[in-house]
């Protein structure tokens, strides 16, 4: 028996989008549609007592063309784009060859 489980495509794409350089989040592409996504970080802020979701990081990911979308709350990185790119980014996939 195999024991190796398909890799998730949302899950890269996460995964990119909280470790990965500029140029790499900027060519993600949506796994559902292959669309352009929007990414939004939120740092959080510790000092914020309630709502307690508003302490914690947040990244938030949404297709510009499908209605994929995902949320990861409680981030405990600053993803390494953000200081070159800023918080709010809209994706450049390149289209299929």
């Amino acid at each position: 028996m195999d024991n190796e489980q398909p890799c998730n495509p949302w899950r890269e794409a996460r995964r990119i989008i909280g470790i990965g350089s500029a140029s790499e989040v900027l060519a993600l592409a949506c796994p559902q549609c292959g669309g352009a996504l929007r990414v939004h970080f939120h740092p959080g802020d510790p000092t914020i007592k309630f709502p307690t979701r508003l302490r914690f990081a947040a990244i938030n990911i949404r297709c510009t063309q499908c209605t994929a979308k995902l949320c990861a709350d409680g981030c405990d990185v600053h993803p390494p784009w953000v200081e070159e790119l800023g918080p709010n980014i809209t994706t450049r996939p390149l289209p299929n060859s």
